[in-house]
């Protein structure tokens, strides 16, 4: 689960100089759809995306405009089919209409407005450089069971709504190399002025 803060710091395996920096909610977020998605129609649906890797803050997305189209194609692409058959296309959405994903019917016995959604600047060891997670927010909780997972199905529904319809890989704008590699330079502008 994504905590308080953890949206506003990189998260790369090699350490702060090496990230994008924190995913900021202008960007675009580019998930991959294949032969075994479970989709409605041209529509991603809830079942789209796995529970338990929204619970741990690890369902895979690429930030668009710092990843080549090259580089969806050999990381994202290939090594999915692998797993999880053909490619058929892809979705997509802003960071900031998947941050802004709420709920105001739960619990029950006392409503509050709950945020459902962050989104992480994630690389691991394996990922490419522009790579991402979206994760269930850690106030996204409820005590009863049957109402915590009510919530989270009524906000996997709302999430499979943001995205797009599923279109092609050449719809995109991908990032081109001049602009990420600028975006390389502002970020380690910035982690130098933290220190």
């Amino acid at each position: 689960m994504i905590g308080a803060g953890d949206e506003n710091k990189t998260h790369h395996f090699r350490g702060k100089w090496f990230g994008f920096g924190p995913v900021q909610d202008s960007e675009a977020l580019v998930f991959a759809v294949f032969a075994t998605t479970k989709t409605n129609g041209q529509r991603l649906s809830a079942k789209s995306f796995d529970r338990q890797k929204l619970v741990k803050a690890e369902q895979s997305i690429a930030r668009q405009s710092v990843t080549t189209r090259k580089t969806f194609k050999e990381a994202v692409v290939r090594t999915g089919e692998a797993s999880k058959g053909n490619f058929i296309g892809v979705a997509t959405a802003s960071a900031g209409t998947i941050r802004a994903i709420f709920s105001n019917a739960w619990p029950a016995a006392a409503p509050r407005e709950i945020r459902g959604f962050g989104v992480l600047d994630l690389v691991e060891k394996g990922d490419f450089d522009g790579h991402g997670t979206v994760g269930f927010r850690s106030e996204a909780t409820l005590t009863k069971p049957r109402e915590l997972g009510a919530l989270r199905e009524f906000l996997m529904f709302d999430l499979a709504d943001k995205f797009s319809d599923i279109g092609s890989i050449d719809e995109c704008p991908w990032g081109s190399l001049l602009n990420i590699g600028l975006k390389r330079a502002l970020c380690i502008w910035q982690a130098v002025g933290q220190v």
